[in-house]
């Protein structure tokens, strides 16, 4: 698994410090950004393709349960959800 390295600073985009606010990492093989404490995953399409406010108000959701939650934009089936879960060692 790679982790893109955080590097805050005016030249992030908006959505982008969103997200470095919020403690997501980006995992450049699945194009996903993730966080382990809040048990999120968003696409990277998905936070491509929806505005600041909508992907601040997703990240500030509360997870609900053990679960890992998906944001995708076409919500991801089973076996993505699988694949992803044994690629990215989330348990």
């Amino acid at each position: 698994m790679w982790l893109a390295k955080r590097e805050p600073g005016p030249q992030r985009s908006p959505k982008r410090q969103v997200l470095d606010a919020a403690g997501y990492e980006y995992e450049i093989e699945h194009e996903v950004f993730l966080n382990w404490k809040a048990r999120k995953i968003f696409s990277w399409e998905f936070i491509d393709e929806h505005s600041v406010e909508e992907v601040n108000q997703c990240v500030n959701i509360d997870p609900s349960g053990p679960q890992w939650c998906f944001y995708f934009n076409d919500p991801p089936g089973p076996s993505v959800r699988q694949q992803l879960t044994e690629a990215l060692e989330l348990r």
